[in-house]
């Protein structure tokens, strides 16, 4: 099986193109700013679940514990995450 590590980076591969590299779309330095505006404007709730999975690479089952959610919410709000996050890179041109 993959690697926590590996699942988050796939979840997260959703949100760019598959032909694109993030590199080859723009430079790191604005990508690391744009996400961290996206971050800091999501609720309490949604950046903890955020942070946890893509920052700390926890699993779905860890985060729900930690946070005291059920498993379904985290997977809702990472879903709903990523795609709010995919809706923005493409509203400033990135995607």
């Amino acid at each position: 099986g993959g690697s926590q590590t590996d699942l988050a980076l796939d979840e997260l591969s959703e949100v760019f193109s598959a032909d694109d590299s993030v590199e080859e779309t723009i430079e790191r330095e604005e990508l690391l700013a744009i996400i961290h505006n996206f971050i800091s404007n999501l609720d309490i709730g949604q950046r903890r679940i955020f942070l946890a999975r893509y920052w700390y690479l926890y699993s779905i089952k860890d985060i729900s514990k930690k946070l005291n959610y059920s498993e379904s919410n985290v997977k809702v709000t990472l879903k709903r995450t990523r795609d709010k996050l995919n809706e923005m890179l493409k509203k400033e041109g990135l995607l």
